[in-house]
């Protein structure tokens, strides 16, 4: 199961967006039929990952300014349904709370290619 139905039971159809390439658009919403068109964005060109979640907190920002944004890659396998679900759960209320929050996995080995968080009190 991808991140994105993983994300359904903990947010909803009507609050998950997915932000994808003009020509994926097609694909994902036949992968994912109950995602609304509303929240089914193209980017306007390719641009990384970052111009993607610009566009998305924009739109939500628009939508909900109370909204919590979070941001999940899907060129991954996410195993463990309960232990994701929970670190989700607790990320959105600690976002709530005021604070930026980084879900990691702790590496098998050193690679730049994961990033590195350094944890905070």
């Amino acid at each position: 199961m991808g991140p994105s139905r993983r994300l359904f039971p903990l947010c909803g159809s009507s609050r998950l967006m997915v932000v994808t390439g003009s020509a994926h658009v097609g694909g994902v919403g036949a992968q994912l039929p109950e995602l609304s068109e509303a929240n089914l964005l193209a980017e306007p060109s390719p641009k990384e990952s970052m111009a993607a979640i610009g566009l998305a907190a924009a739109v939500f920002k628009r939508r909900d300014s109370e909204a919590v944004l979070g941001s999940f890659a899907v060129d991954y396998i996410i195993s463990g349904r309960d232990a994701f679900e929970g670190a989700v759960a607790e990320a959105v209320e600690t976002a709530k709370a005021g604070y930026l929050v980084t879900i990691g996995i702790a590496p098998s080995h050193p690679s730049t290619g994961f990033g590195y968080i350094k944890l905070g009190e």
